[in-house]
């Protein structure tokens, strides 16, 4: 004869958790006729006693059943593994192709950045030497003509 669990034990060894436990011994107990109903205890006799009587009782299941309803948590744990990490390697694969045409774009446009912002320094520069031979060329025309004063 198996042995029976409760439903936080069942919880630990199926990757299910106890409510789910609770809610499928509830849908058993709910119908005396249950074919699975032998399945869980206390049975339809010792119920209907011990609610009479007023004393409490705890659902327990066969440990048998409840694995074989719902698996074992290793089971469960093994499959889940190895499909999922199949689609994420694919998903995490295509977010890295995608990250690395965005880099690359990046990369382009602070190249192209960089290029104006040098070719802008040499305007600039141009701009500062022919301001200082204008400035030259000022200082030297705006003296002469004082000093060619009458005479």
């Amino acid at each position: 004869m198996s042995e029976f669990i409760s439903a936080v034990e069942a919880s630990k060894i199926t990757p299910v958790s106890a409510s789910t436990i609770k809610r499928f011994i509830r849908d058993v107990v709910e119908d005396p006729n249950h074919a699975s109903r032998d399945k869980v205890q206390p049975s339809v006799e010792e119920l209907k006693r011990a609610q009479e009587a007023g004393e409490p009782y705890r659902w327990t299941i066969e440990q048998e059943f409840v694995i074989e309803q719902f698996g074992t948590a290793d089971e469960k744990k093994g499959s889940a593994d190895n499909q999922p990490s199949g689609m994420v390697l694919e998903i995490l694969r295509s977010q890295l192709e995608a990250k690395d045409a965005q880099i690359r774009t990046l990369e382009t446009q602070l190249d192209r950045k960089d290029e104006q912002i040098k070719r802008q320094d040499d305007r600039m520069q141009e701009t500062h030497v022919l301001m200082q031979h204008l400035q030259k060329r000022l200082s030297l025309t705006a003296a002469v003509p004082s000093s060619c004063g009458p005479v």
